[in-house]
């Protein structure tokens, strides 16, 4: 990252940390999960970081308020989030029928790309960014990618997005268990789990706001992928936003955040991207059957 750059997105997160307390989701307690270490990882040039910026945090237009059929098993919506009179927000989802689609993850460590990038590249119709990583781009968890594992299992990461025998599921460890076999294609763990048996796993005070992250499961068995495009909500925030809302939620787990934070979807001539601020080194990739 240039400078210019860091100065710029500091300036940004520092006018958003100087606002009122986020009030939109009742009453918060004290996190009992110990969040990640921060780091900072290079991202594309000054041009394409103030480009992909504006993208992400300031055309926010809500396009999609009602879920738009893209292509038979997918979906998307927007979901405008007014959280006081100086901070709002928007909610991007995505709702994968894994009948119609087939999941994948994907790891370059020696060229890490954007959201953007990573969507050329791989010929996926959605990708999303994966689990956290280190300075040298190596995971930080532990990945599946065609059978072949990496990195290592830590306790404190206690969530699994994983397909079997090519079914897409996500784990709460150690409520469930996991012990890698030949019928695990692939494999993402990552923590913290949110919810749970439709159930927020969540409670405390979180004072960190962020760009977030998430792979969901609902009731009906679809994949759900959500992220928000500014860094307005906290981990606990978004684990009660997802609680609260319609969709059915029986499991989320989240994933890498902040300025990894971006998704990308190309059907046909329909193109929607939230980009990445920095290069990412693995990403869950969707593709058609």
């Amino acid at each position: 990252m240039t400078r210019k750059s860091i100065f710029i997105f500091t300036c940004i997160i520092l006018l958003n940390s100087c606002q009122p307390e986020i009030k939109v989701i009742e009453k918060k307690d004290s996190l009992k999960i110990t969040p990640a270490s921060k780091i900072n990882f290079p991202t594309p040039t000054a041009t394409e970081f103030l480009t992909n910026l504006f993208d992400a945090f300031y055309n926010t237009t809500i396009k999609y308020p009602e879920w738009k059929i893209v292509s038979p098993g997918l979906e998307i919506k927007e979901i405008a989030v007014k959280i006081n009179e100086q901070l709002d927000d928007t909610v991007v989802i995505l709702r994968i029928n894994p009948q119609n689609f087939s999941f994948k993850i994907l790891q370059n460590v020696k060229q890490p790309q954007t959201i953007s990038d990573w969507l050329e590249s791989s010929k996926a119709v959605v990708l999303v960014n994966g689990n956290y990583f280190m300075e040298n781009f190596q995971t930080a968890g532990y990945l599946v990618i065609d059978n072949k594992e990496f990195g290592e299992l830590k306790k404190i990461y206690n969530g699994m997005f994983l397909v079997k025998n090519g079914v897409p599921e996500i784990r709460c460890l150690p409520n469930q268990t996991y012990q890698y076999s030949s019928s695990i294609e692939f494999a993402i763990n990552n923590f913290p789990v949110m919810i749970y048996n439709s159930q927020n796993l969540l409670s405390g005070n979180s004072v960190e706001m962020d760009r977030r992250t998430v792979i969901a499961k609902d009731k009906n068995n679809n994949i759900l992928l959500i992220v928000n495009r500014k860094p307005n909500f906290t981990l606990f925030e978004m684990a009660k936003f997802l609680e609260k809302s319609d969709l059915k939620i029986e499991t989320a787990l989240n994933l890498d955040g902040g300025t990894s934070t971006g998704l990308a979807m190309r059907v046909n001539d329909f193109r929607y991207v939230v980009p990445s601020l920095n290069q990412i080194p693995n990403v869950i990739a969707i593709y058609k059957k």
